[in-house]
């Protein structure tokens, strides 16, 4: 094994320790022991009622991780293997070159809402936007520079990446942590697959991701291009902020890698880019002399035409976490008052089955954001972006208390009779 792919193997262990951290503290936000699921992956999209089944889930999810480690694993990154060969090698038979690339790429490699954001912020030179083949969504920016990772990837990226795989099987049978979380190796051909493509690439990278396995991906890339080059401006990373990263000053997430070598950051305030520096960013010389701009989160608001009366349109903004706080909430405030209700599920979590069994509209159009009097939120963007309408709000915790319902309830009752009476 070469020195390239131990580095490889070093930083996505590192990213996986950081998913691991993530999804700890997921759990203990939803008040569940992770050996209860066990050890499931992104549990803020597993149903409420499968952890709820303790006996269903631990049947299942150890049968699960038990096929998994003795064959799954191997069959799942094979398949994708086959998949992404196969697309490769069609690129460089029907185009017979690889795409070009501007001075800047932004990486999109989840379904992170990227439009608002990237055409917010400005940069010296022309960006591409370069979109992972497992993005169905199709995206369109104003830059019109927008290819699919496959056009600047290679056959041998795809054989690599399965190799890289097999090769670091072993830490998930014989590392006791990793041991337990073993179903986190589901993300290891894909990510194998983004770092040897862009490990060859001298293009400056731009991304929203700011701790999870992406972002510590891109920060293990740029420190290649920085031992190549030695110019950190050179080789850096770009961060956008796409969500508020201020919230975490209140929780106890504590990241094992934070990333060291970001060069410039676009972020909302000056609150914000202190948020980062405490959690996002480490105290390399790099990050010291990090250069920060700030931008304002924009969204456009439609009037539903269906939905036009003179009851108090509100909006739930909606996270797996405060689901059933939400649920409270609707059910007493529809006691006695008319009103409109929206709910719009977070734009990374599917819409939970729990949520449709309340009798408000949701809202699953990602671009979608509906004009209302009222906006229930924990700490989000969308919530600030709709203050910046002029639209009022009351924010709660991402994991509210059963004693914060009460003074919360009370608060949003008082606005709403106001707004009743303005109607």
């Amino acid at each position: 094994m070469n020195q390239s792919d131990k580095q490889a193997i070093v930083f996505y262990l590192r990213a996986v320790r950081n998913e691991i951290a993530l999804d700890e503290f997921a759990y203990k936000r939803r008040g569940v022991d992770p050996k209860r699921a066990p050890f499931l992956p992104k549990p803020d999209k597993i149903p409420t009622s499968l952890i709820a089944n303790r006996t269903l889930s631990r049947v299942v999810c150890w049968a699960a991780k038990f096929a998994w480690l003795s064959l799954g694993y191997f069959l799942f990154s094979t398949i994708k293997f086959v998949r992404l060969f196969q697309l490769t090698c069609r690129q460089l038979l029907f185009t017979s070159r690889i795409a070009l690339i501007d001075e800047s790429a932004l990486i999109q490699v989840s379904d992170l809402p990227l439009t608002k954001n990237f055409d917010l912020v400005s940069f010296k030179g022309p960006a591409t936007i370069i979109v992972a083949p497992w993005i169905r969504r199709t995206v369109t920016q104003r830059q019109k520079n927008c290819i699919r990772l496959t056009s600047i990837a290679r056959p041998e990226d795809a054989l690599r990446a399965l190799r890289l795989c097999f090769a670091v099987y072993p830490q998930f049978v014989f590392d006791r942590h990793l041991r337990a979380w073993n179903l986190q190796s589901y993300t290891a051909y894909s990510w194998f697959f983004i770092w040897s493509i862009l490990e060859r690439q001298e293009t400056k990278l731009v991304t929203l991701e700011h701790f999870d396995r992406w972002a510590v991906l891109f920060d293990g890339i740029s420190r290649l291009r920085l031992l190549r080059c030695s110019k950190a401006t050179k080789s850096g990373t770009v961060i956008i902020q796409h969500g508020l990263i201020s919230s975490l000053d209140n929780d106890n997430l504590l990241l094992p890698y934070r990333m060291r070598y970001a060069t410039k950051l676009y972020c909302f305030d000056r609150i914000e880019e202190r948020a980062f520096r405490s959690h996002i960013l480490s105290n390399s010389s790099i990050n010291q002399a990090l250069s920060v701009s700030y931008y304002s989160p924009s969204i456009q608001l439609s009037e539903l035409a269906p939905f036009r009366n003179d009851r108090p349109r509100v909006l739930f903004v909606g996270h797996p976490s405060c689901l059933s706080f939400h649920r409270h909430l609707y059910e007493q405030l529809v006691k006695g008052r008319s009103i409109l209700a929206f709910y719009k599920p977070h734009p990374r979590c599917q819409c939970p089955l729990e949520a449709q069994a309340s009798n408000w509209t949701i809202i699953n159009q990602e671009t979608l954001f509906p004009v209302v009097d009222f906006v229930i939120s924990y700490p989000s963007t969308l919530e600030l972006e709709y203050r910046q309408q002029g639209v009022p709000s009351q924010i709660h915790s991402l994991s509210p208390d059963t004693s914060d319902f009460a003074p919360i309830l009370a608060k949003i009752s008082d606005r709403l009779e106001s707004l009743n009476k303005t109607h």
